[in-house]
């Protein structure tokens, strides 16, 4: 279940319609059935694993970070892409093309109930008297900013702030790097399909809840899928 989660977002990555970007994947093993793109980098995670996941999550970024500035010091924007979520494929052209020298704040997306094949908002929507969440709120994979990593140590005050989501623009804010809004929904953040934080803290109700009170209608559901080209992604 997690390799497959974790296939799904590489393949969202892979399937961009612009060819410059990198992702880190840090963990013990190669997860199963991982066919890795020239542009995904795997790192053995110095972490031992008991902590467990995702406990160790600081650990693994540190050490990607750390990787970052030694191996591949170059200038471009972070994004702490969750291993669930799925990325819309003009997420890395749009970014490139408008350049915001601080970065983005994804605003806009929508949850996928897994179990129950729903989609649902995560954005405000017009004439709703119940008004869906903005999806920084509730999802890890939320901003991208702009880092130069050839700057090495001086970084880490910055990188070590910026590990929430839901206030990561008020960090950002702080560290005089003012984020705009991302155009239009950018991501897809998936429940209820297995071992996901929430249902690890007991809040996995709350998400299925969410996505019944909020769900995209029939036609936007089919729009949705193809846009971010979904049935591509499935195993």
């Amino acid at each position: 279940m997690v390799c497959r989660n974790l296939r799904q977002t590489l393949r969202s990555l892979v399937h961009q319609t612009s060819a410059n970007w990198r992702s880190y994947v840090c963990c013990q093993d190669i997860a199963d059935g991982i066919d890795l793109d020239p542009r995904i980098i795997f790192l053995k995670s110095a972490a031992d694993g008991s902590l467990g996941s995702p406990f160790d999550r600081e650990l693994k970024l540190a050490q990607v970070y750390r990787h970052m500035m030694a191996q591949d010091p170059a200038d471009g924007y972070v994004m702490r892409l969750d291993a669930d979520d799925v990325a819309h494929p003009d997420l890395v052209r749009t970014a490139l093309k408008l350049r915001n020298p601080a970065g983005y704040l994804i605003l806009k997306g929508y949850m996928l109930d897994v179990g129950q094949d729903r989609l649902a908002y995560l954005h405000k929507r017009p004439f709703r008297f119940s008004q869906p969440s903005d999806f920084h709120k509730h999802c890890g994979s939320a901003a991208l900013f702009r880092v130069d990593f050839r700057k090495g140590d001086a970084l880490w005050p910055l990188l070590e702030q910026t590990k929430g989501h839901s206030g990561i623009h008020h960090t950002l804010a702080c560290f005089g790097m003012p984020v705009e809004q991302f155009p239009f929904p950018a991501m897809i953040y998936p429940v209820n399909h297995g071992n996901n934080w929430y249902n690890l803290k007991g809040k996995g109700d709350f998400k299925i809840r969410y996505a019944e009170r909020h769900a995209v209608g029939l036609g936007a559901a089919v729009r949705v899928r193809r846009a971010f080209r979904l049935s591509d992604l499935q195993d």
